[in-house]
Order: structure tokens, then sequence, then C-alpha cells
């Protein structure tokens, strides 16, 4: 991991408890990570982004600069956070969560294609992110997320199905 300039990583609050971080993580000047929050690998979070306690930040995610995220979240894998975004639920995976509140505004294409996804998952990972822009009800939309046969796209359902706090939605 490589740490910058007063960037702080608080233990775990309680006895017993940690805040884990995995390899290869960019953590920029004066970003913050609270305690007992669980980091994976190749996560970048950029100058005074800030995730609170108990946050759980997913492989390859990049956090933009001026960002917070509230406490017990969780950032999905590949998922970029724009500039100064409040992230109030749960920020998809592959996805670009921007704005006050946060909200999926888009796949992480760039993310994905520097990533080596292929252009079939891609195409169904953007199938997929249509169908929760759409009018179905979201226990369909996943039933039928899950029935396209893609990795990615039952990634991104199972990351829903397992929210605790809701997903940051789409704007319509």
């Amino acid at each position: 991991n490589h740490f910058r300039e007063f960037s702080q990583v608080h233990r775990g609050l309680k006895d017993g408890t940690n805040t884990i971080l995995g390899n290869a993580n960019f953590i920029m000047t004066t970003a913050h990570i609270a305690h007992d929050c669980i980091v994976g690998n190749n996560i970048v979070m950029a100058n005074t982004a800030g995730i609170a306690g108990e946050v759980v930040v997913h492989d390859k995610a990049f956090i933009s600069a001026a960002v917070t995220v509230h406490q017990f979240c969780r950032i999905g894998r590949n998922a970029m956070i724009g500039l100064s975004a409040k992230v109030v639920q749960d920020a998809l995976p592959f996805c670009i969560t921007a704005g006050n509140p946060g909200r999926a505004r888009g796949l992480n294409l760039v993310g994905l294609k520097r990533n080596g996804f292929s252009r079939e998952d891609i195409a169904t990972l953007k199938e997929a992110y249509r169908m929760l822009y759409s009018r179905v009800p979201l226990d369909q939309a996943l039933a039928a997320m899950r029935e396209m046969g893609s990795a990615p796209v039952k990634e991104v359902a199972d990351f829903i199905a397992g929210s605790k706090r809701g997903f940051a939605h789409p704007t319509r």
C-alpha cells in the first residue's frame, strides 16, 4: 500500500475488531479511512476522500477527491465515485456514482475496459443497468439479471440483494 501525506487509517473501535486493508492500494494526501472498514485491493482514494466507520470497499474501486461515504455503506468492485459525491447508500459495482446524494450515473466504461472486461460483459452490464432504469419491480429485475448468464451481472444482482442501506438508484 502507498500512503501519502496526512492520510489516516483508524484501527477497530472496540476490542476484537479491526480495520482491514488489502494490497496495492493508493491512499492520497489527507484521505481518511475510519474504524472497522474493510478495504479491498487496488483501491485508489484521492485527496480528502473520507470513508466513515464500517464501510466496505471492494477491489479496484476509485474514490475521487472530496468524496464522503456514510457509515455502513458498500462500494462495489470497479466502481468509480465521482468528485465530491456524498454516498449515503451502496454504490453499485462497475458503475459511476456521483452527486449529492450519490446516484448511479452509468457504467464505469473506462474502468471496465482498463480492467480487461470483454465487449460481451460490457454489453450485458449495459442491458442490466437499463433494467435498473426501467419501471420493472426490483425483484423481477434481479431475477432477470441472474438469468442473463453473465458473472458480472450476477455480481451486481447479488450486491443489490445483499444491501442493508439500499443502493444508489439511477436517476430517472
